[in-house]
Formats: structure tokens, sequence, C-alpha cells
């Protein structure tokens, strides 16, 4: 609608629709193409958390990059952040999967969902001190920083793989 052209990479997907799709007709071609774009989506939004993570980890190394980040004494939530890197990690395996596992990815659904509510919990508690303290654990928590300031990235993730469920096979 915005009259850019589709990526070339989910162009090239519609277009090795099998042919038996195409034969069915046109509702399921609109629902095969459907299924595409939905596990595209979750794909890119896998990506660019994952880019805008490296990216933040390649800048640590500026100035005051040497000086190592202090521990946070909040066990739970770092707990939480480590289960909304695994969820994603254990997305991006399903959705590159030949056969996705139906309740494997609804499993990391729920954990995403779950992860990400108790984050964004913590952070309401931490009010005004979020960013100082997201700079202390950037490294203690595997790059839990990144979703203490970012938790609309994870919540991307987690729409996409919403969305993208009803899709696989039962």
């Amino acid at each position: 609608m915005a009259g850019d052209p589709l990526p070339w990479d989910l162009q090239e997907q519609i277009a090795l629709i099998p042919n038996e799709i195409w034969e069915a007709g046109p509702e399921a071609v609109a629902e095969e193409i459907a299924r595409i774009e939905a596990a595209f989506e979750l794909r890119e939004r896998i990506a660019e958390v994952e880019a805008d993570q490296a990216n933040k980890a390649e800048k640590r190394l500026g100035i005051g990059g040497n000086n190592p980040p202090e521990e946070i004494h909040d066990p739970e939530t770092a707990q939480q952040v480590l289960m909304l890197w695994e969820s994603i990690a254990g997305l991006k395996e399903e959705v590159e999967a030949d056969k996705p596992d139906t309740r494997r990815v609804a499993a990391l659904i729920e954990r995403l969902g779950a992860a990400l509510k108790a984050v964004i919990a913590w952070c309401g508690r931490k009010g005004d001190l979020i960013v100082d303290t997201s700079i202390k654990w950037g490294v203690p928590a595997a790059g839990g920083g990144y979703f203490l300031v970012n938790p609309a990235k994870a919540e991307a993730v987690l729409k996409a793989a919403q969305a993208w469920l009803p899709f696989l096979a039962p």
C-alpha cells in the first residue's frame, strides 16, 4: 500500500508455493501466503532483536567500555531475562524448522509472554532507575539491559509468534 516492493525473500517464498496449492484455488493460495507472511514477520522481528543486541554489544567497547558492569541482585528478574532470550532462540529454531512443533511453539509463546510481563513489571517497580540499572545489567544478565530498555522489541516478537501459531499443523 505504501508503494514499496515486498522483500525479495518474501517474494521468493510466495513464488515457490507448490503447484497443488495454486491449483486448489484463491482461498488456498491466500491462506498459504498469509502463513508465509506470518513466518516471515516472525523471522524479521527475531533478526531485529538479534541485530540490535549485537550492535549494543559492539558499542559497549567504546569509551568507558572497559568498566565492567556491577551485578544486579535480583535473581528472579535475571531468570526472566534469560527466559526471554531462550524463548526467542527457541522460536527462531522452530520458524526455521521444516516441520515446526506446534506444542513447543505454543509453550515458547507462553514462556515469552510470562517473562516479558515479569520484566515489564520489574521495570515499573524501578521507575526512573531503569536506565542506570540497565547499564549495569548489560553483561551479567546475558543482554538483560537490552530488554529493560526495549521491551517493545520482545513484545513484537511475541505478537509475530502469536500470529504465526494458527498456521502451524495441529
